[in-house]
């Protein structure tokens, strides 16, 4: 990762290179916002690296276990540059003894891939295995990505892992980050087996939410707030200046630790339906993937000039979401629906949301699940009904 000043539509600019492809450069920019460039675009001026490695592993007396993967919440600003970059000074951010484990390359969220999924959940595994309570510290922008791999690799959990992220850094003002990492404290403690989110879920410092990693969607680029339960309420929250564990809703509780499934296959897409696509970006997606996630409107439906297309690829997994934020899928009401599911699409009945349908289907790709297994709910991806929670 290297820290950039560049030339851009006549005007210097400073921000972090996070990704280059060589034809495109991802550059997240000094306000903290990401774009896209085309390399002939830029005009590199000044290239400077920041440190990415992985510190050796900190060990303190203690119960807990801390994994850093990276992200706003172990990030600090440079008030030479503006820019917001990974820092490994965490003075002030753990304040209780912990085990501290970095991931191999600590990066933003939005440059982690399958191959970081199962990393951390080996991690989480080992640490859960030594009897160890885990908190991850994680980017917010795919944060649910990451804990719903970790839900389906470690499906019976001895204790909590709890992902934790901030909306600004600790040396903003206005910074969520100190407690968010206090509530998560808060409910390593509990007895909750899952793999949940812990975030703000006001804008005020009163509470921080527990949101089901499976069931949550950051839904505000940049409020504290930003994060949702999505057809279900919170599993609960910590309330502030006691800080007391409240729980709402029922949860998986801990159990004995469970078989550690944790591959997870790239040969998976996501293909968000719009009017007008054509058959031949079906027709990339199949050729390309063996796992095609179609984000549909409404109750599931893309174009009836599609369905052909995918029946012809039936040795491929097609499954179906809504681009609605809250309902299910039903294809049983409308013939464009029936069409769809006789050309062999999975996930009639469902409402998995479409991140956490890219996650599942990678990995059943990546442990040899059955297709069939799609429309199982295994980690409590699936609600039994479908209920506008308005994110409460």
């Amino acid at each position: 990762m290297k820290r950039i000043k560049f030339r851009w539509r006549d005007r210097e600019r400073e921000g972090i290179l996070v990704n280059d492809t060589g034809e495109f450069l991802e550059i997240k920019l000094k306000n903290g916002y990401n774009i896209v460039l085309g390399r002939e675009e830029v005009e590199l001026i000044e290239e400077e690296n920041i440190q990415t490695h992985r510190p050796e592993i900190v060990e303190e007396n203690g119960e807990y276990s801390v994994i850093m993967t990276g992200g706003t919440i172990m990030s600090r600003v440079d008030y030479v540059t503006g820019a917001v970059y990974p820092s490994y000074d965490l003075s002030g951010i753990i304040q209780r003894p912990s085990k501290k484990i970095f991931l191999s390359e600590i990066k933003f969220s939005e440059a982690m891939e399958p191959k970081d999924w199962q990393e951390i959940s080996q991690l989480c595994y080992r640490e859960l295995k030594d009897g160890k309570r885990v908190i991850v510290l994680h980017g917010t922008d795919t944060m649910t990505y990451s804990a719903s791999a970790v839900a389906f690799a470690i499906r019976d959990m001895n204790s909590p892992v709890v992902f934790v992220g901030a909306q600004r850094s600790s040396d903003r003002p206005s910074s969520d980050q100190n407690l968010n990492i206090r509530g998560a404290f808060a409910v390593a403690d509990t007895d909750i087996g899952e793999s949940v989110i812990v975030m703000h879920d006001t804008l005020s410092d009163r509470s921080v939410g527990i949101f089901r990693g499976v069931r949550t969607r950051k839904s505000h680029s940049s409020r504290r707030d930003a994060f949702r339960a999505i057809g279900q309420g919170k599993i609960g929250r910590i309330l502030y200046p006691e800080e007391k564990v409240v729980i709402n809703q029922n949860y998986r509780k801990i159990s004995e630790l469970g078989e550690l499934k944790n591959r997870f296959s790239y040969d998976v897409g996501i293909l968000y339906f719009y009017p007008g696509m054509g058959e031949d970006v079906l027709e990339y997606f199949a050729q390309r993937f063996k796992g095609i996630v179609l984000v549909g409107t409404g109750l599931g439906h893309v174009s009836p000039k599609l369905i052909p297309k995918i029946g012809e690829h039936r040795d491929k997994i097609f499954v179906i979401t809504t681009q609605t934020i809250e309902g299910r899928v039903n294809l049983n009401v409308y013939r464009t629906g029936r069409e769809i599911l006789n050309a062999g699409v999975l996930g009639n009945l469902t409402d998995i949301l479409p991140e956490v349908a890219y996650v599942k289907l990678s990995w059943m790709l990546g442990n040899n699940i059955p297709r069939e297994s799609y429309s199982e709910n295994i980690v409590g991806e699936i609600t039994e009904r479908s209920i506008y929670s308005s994110g409460a």
